[in-house]
């Protein structure tokens, strides 16, 4: 469980009526006079040493007891470990809860090192538990539960809040003024779970998207015999081109031309791949593979990190051994080969023209890079996912704030007014309807952009241009 803590004016606030969501719930079966060491109750499954809210919170004869460390329950009747201290009625409603007191803490910046203000008893008849922080303006606060008699278990911290109001464009912010509007609490798991779905709704809507957008992402260098980069883990869908605005490389005047996979596959297959199966070293004779029935019976193998080609004059398929390697000079093993490097036959080395991007989320290139070529930087342009948020403290654009704001207005207003039954119909709905089409009418400035610039590189420089690979359908 993780408290929902509130900053306002130093006061660092927590609804108690929290620890109630989802516990086990049953009802006195007989009123309880003060001083009682037992109570009775309809539904008795309730363990030793658990604490026990009587009563609901904000009452003024709600009381938490624990129960006996030892003494099981009997029949209806719950065995206390100390006498109640208030009178209680027939049919009050007895919980289970997992926690006792509240630690309030903070850290001078976000994600900083914690201290703790105070460790404070959860007050039965109040509903919110409350440290007034008179010493700190600023800084992040945050809450956690804890069970002294569990060991001193904790639960999960709060979400970090800042002494001061939420940053506009956080989502802290645009939940805030939502509830504010409706004068209520924020219920902040609510929250989140609409602000993802409504981001959800504009990523499945827009697949591009200008805020999205990032330039000159750095893929690393090439280097000899490497044709394969991994792409970024945000990048909206690995395992489609259409996520990936451009691919340039080194000082090439002009960007890598996209072909589809399976195109690109044909040139590929000319050449044979496995990998090392065993480490092989300098001098060796034989080197083993993990599948050699594609190699020729003899011929040259590539290898990263060897100088040059490899030869071998026998291939037993059936071990995967290449043998009759020459202990020294040309076609020699000159340096050590780790299990797992890939080996080559026939590979097409030279200018690098051509990038797909293959099922499992890799941009390849082809050719692979020559000796002109290797050591040279590999830049992509490309549209990121839109990441789930988890924290009052993340960020929005501008233009997806507004859009949240009307899709949580929408679906508090339909939890406060409407039990929960979400209608299209709603006003907010509608504008955010309204709102997502336009933006996704006015937001192809990116592309537009990109294609005139290269367009006008072609020309300039008397080439043809395929306009076929810049899809401009947003």
């Amino acid at each position: 469980m993780k408290p929902r803590l509130r900053i306002t004016d130093g006061n660092l606030r927590i609804n108690n009526n929290e620890l109630l969501r989802g516990q086990f719930k049953t009802y006195l079966n007989a009123s309880v006079a003060s001083g009682s060491g037992t109570i009775t109750v309809d539904d008795p499954s309730i363990a030793v040493s658990e604490y026990l809210l009587i009563g609901k919170f904000g009452d003024p004869d709600a009381e938490i007891v624990l129960t006996h460390a030892s003494t099981t329950p009997s029949g209806l009747t719950i065995t206390l470990a100390a006498n109640t201290t208030k009178a209680h009625t027939e049919s009050d409603p007895v919980y289970i809860i997992d926690w006792n007191q509240i630690e309030f803490s903070r850290a001078t910046t976000s994600g900083g090192s914690k201290s703790v203000l105070a460790t404070q008893d959860i007050e039965p008849t109040q509903e919110y538990s409350l440290y007034n922080d008179v010493t700190n303006t600023t800084g992040f606060g945050y809450a956690r539960f804890k069970n002294v008699i569990d060991s001193n278990t904790f639960s999960e911290y709060s979400v970090e809040v800042p002494y001061t109001s939420y940053a506009i464009g956080t989502v802290g912010e645009a939940v805030q003024a939502i509830y504010d509007e409706f004068k209520a609490t924020p219920d902040i798991d609510f929250a989140f779970r609409q602000v993802n779905d409504c981001l959800d709704d504009i990523n499945s809507k827009k697949r591009k998207w200008t805020p999205s957008r990032v330039l000159d992402y750095d893929m690393g260098t090439t280097s000899d015999l490497v044709y394969s980069f991994d792409l970024p883990t945000d990048i909206r869908n690995s395992a489609a081109a259409e996520s990936i605005i451009e691919v340039r490389l080194g000082d090439k005047e002009e960007p890598l031309t996209y072909l589809d996979y399976q195109v690109f596959k044909l040139a590929l297959d000319a050449a044979n791949l496995t990998t090392v199966s065993v480490e092989a070293s300098s001098g060796d004779t034989t080197i083993t593979l993990t599948d050699s029935n594609d190699f020729d019976e003899s011929g040259t193998i590539s290898i990263p990190g060897q100088d040059a080609n490899i030869t071998y004059t026998a291939n037993n398929e059936s071990t995967g051994v290449l043998s009759g390697i020459p202990a020294s000079g040309d076609g020699s093993i000159t340096a050590t080969l780790t299990a797992g490097s890939n080996v080559w036959q026939g590979a097409e080395e030279g200018e690098p023209e051509y990038w797909t991007v293959d099922d499992n989320g890799a941009l390849l290139i082809n050719p692979m890079p020559d000796s002109d070529w290797i050591n040279k930087n590999i830049f992509i342009d490309y549209y990121k996912d839109i990441a789930h948020i988890d924290d009052l403290a993340d960020t929005l654009d501008v233009t997806r704030t507004n859009l949240v704001k009307m899709w949580l207005r929408w679906k508090v207003r339909a939890e406060k007014e409407n039990n929960g039954v979400a209608s299209i119909k709603d006003p907010d709905y509608q504008r955010y309807q309204d709102a997502l089409n336009r933006e996704a009418r006015m937001d192809k400035g990116d592309d537009r952009v990109i294609l005139t610039n290269v367009r006008d590189l072609a020309r300039r420089r008397g080439k043809g241009f395929d306009i076929t690979r810049y899809n401009l359908n947003n």
